[in-house]
């Protein structure tokens, strides 16, 4: 009677296709958008926003006189400025 072989013969298995894993689309993030500064109503509302921010620079100066006309007009610039600038650029 013949001996059995230890060894024992494997079949050769190949390997099964695997599927991809579905790509997922990534979605545009929502841009966070600086809340526009207010804009003035009118003639009178802009020249408060002028005299409130031309008084902060007297106080930030130490209340010192003599400079109100450039106090002014450094207020109504940065006034203009502000409303003059897309809403991109304001932070």
């Amino acid at each position: 009677m013949p001996k059995k072989s230890s060894k024992s013969v494997t079949a050769a298995v190949e390997p099964k296709p695997v599927a991809a894993a579905p790509v997922k689309e990534k979605k545009p993030r929502a841009r966070k958008v600086a809340a526009p500064a207010p804009v003035a109503q009118s003639y009178e509302t802009l020249q408060q926003e002028i005299a409130k921010l031309a008084y902060f620079f007297w106080m930030e100066r130490g209340q010192e006189h003599g400079n109100a006309v450039e106090d002014w007009l450094r207020a109504e610039r940065e006034v203009m400025n502000k409303l003059a600038m897309p809403s991109e650029r304001r932070q």
